[in-house]
């Protein structure tokens, strides 16, 4: 998948949008179904390499 032109950040960070599906049916649970643990370490590093990302952009 090619990332958008507009879209800010490195492809790790365009691919880790898959993280709004788990902040919603945290929000909103019994929704979907339970995550599995290789689901959840996949979404942590996602997130660990958002935040190293964001923290780079404003120093």
């Amino acid at each position: 998948m090619q990332r958008p032109k507009h879209a800010p950040g490195t492809p790790e960070v365009t691919d880790a949008s898959i993280l709004t599906g788990y902040a919603w049916e945290a929000r909103y649970p019994g929704t979907g179904e339970p995550v599995t643990e290789e689901e959840y370490r996949e979404a942590a590093s996602m997130a660990e390499k958002v935040v190293k990302w964001a923290r780079g952009k404003i120093g």
